[in-house]
């Protein structure tokens, strides 16, 4: 008998992000690791200020988790944040010179990045959040243009580095 699989998958998240984000007005950056039959959810309640220092942050997330032994091997991956985002119709007149944060036409997204560890492939989906008084009230989904190519986040990839590196330099018994 096949046995069941109490993993969320992308559509669970999606909804438990938007639910979380509409009730509560933010999100707190949350990593969900997956192997083939466990799963681990995390939240980063100061999540560094630069990118340097959240790939840092979640390379030292993955090493220690591999270090917990709850997951033998890491099959997926999400991280669910907030960020700033500019959205252009043409992926290629992005300026890469203006950081989001800093573009005059910034918006305030809702972002759930996925990397299934095995096949390399990587999913995004993005929500533009309208507030009125601070308050969320709608997210708006954006599809990612095609376009856009291959979707690479390096803050799951510093994720998976550092679980893979954590396991290599203690390897299970």
């Amino acid at each position: 008998m096949p046995k069941e699989n109490h993993l969320l998958n992308l559509e669970q998240i999606q909804t438990a992000a938007r639910e979380v984000m509409l009730t509560n007005g933010f999100h707190l950056p949350t990593i969900i690791a997956q192997s083939e039959s466990a799963q681990i959810v995390g939240q980063v309640p100061e999540f560094g200020g630069s990118s340097d220092e959240k790939q840092a942050q979640l390379f030292a997330l993955g090493f220690l988790l591999s270090q917990e032994r709850v997951l033998r091997a890491l099959h997926q991956v999400y991280l669910v944040t907030e960020a700033w985002s500019v959205m252009f119709k043409n992926p290629s007149a992005v300026p890469t010179e203006v950081r989001p944060s800093q573009h005059p036409d910034r918006v305030e997204v809702l972002i759930i990045a996925g990397l299934n560890v095995i096949e390399q492939i990587g999913s995004l989906t993005m929500y533009e959040m309208v507030r009125e008084a601070e308050q969320v009230v709608e997210l708006l989904e954006h599809s990612i243009p095609s376009e856009v190519g291959e979707v690479k986040s390096a803050l799951l990839e510093a994720f998976v580095l550092g679980f893979q590196t954590g396991q290599r330099r203690f390897p299970t018994q």
